[in-house]
């Protein structure tokens, strides 16, 4: 048996359209980046031209953006299993933390999720790992059926607790 030394966060966070996403994502994947994290994005629309007008109209420093252009913003689906377990493998052991940022509907979700899972355990990743799922809004979803599954979400203002709702109904 594998001894398990990852510690995985998952997030939830929902959009409405490509550029809610974008604006919604840069001041967390700034901050990481400024805190010398990995950030792997797993997206099943391509954000790339949103991510360079936006940086183009932010006052960030030269390498900061450089660092934040180099993330692959581009559509990555279908997500292959091999792929995701390669660039995961690649990242693990630096001493850091990795954040996956994966967008779309449920399904493409629930897959992907589903890779990243078999990989940490197949492959005894020792990495903190955060996972934000975020959810396209505009789909048919149950948002309160998806954050009942999470203790996060996310915003622009960051990473929050999800206040679990213990009373019983009458």
């Amino acid at each position: 048996m594998k001894e398990q030394k990852t510690k995985i966060r998952k997030v939830c966070g929902f959009y409405t359209n490509d550029w809610h996403f974008t604006t919604m994502i840069l001041p967390y994947v700034r901050n990481e980046i400024s805190a010398n994290n990995e950030i792997i994005a797993i997206l099943q629309n391509s954000i790339k031209s949103n991510i360079k007008e936006i940086l183009s109209k932010m006052n960030i420093k030269a390498i900061l953006e450089q660092k934040i252009l180099q993330i692959n913003w581009e559509k990555t689906q279908p997500i292959k299993y091999p792929i995701l377990k390669n660039t995961l493998l690649q990242k693990d052991g630096q001493d850091k933390d990795i954040n996956i940022l994966v967008n779309g509907d449920k399904e493409f979700i629930e897959k992907v999720n589903q890779n990243i899972e078999k990989i940490i355990q197949n492959e005894n990743v020792k990495s903190r790992i955060t996972i934000l799922n975020y959810y396209d809004m505009t789909k048919d979803i149950n948002i309160q059926d998806i954050t009942s599954q999470y203790n996060n979400i996310i915003n622009t203002a960051g990473i929050h607790s999800i206040e679990k709702n213990t009373q019983k109904e009458a």
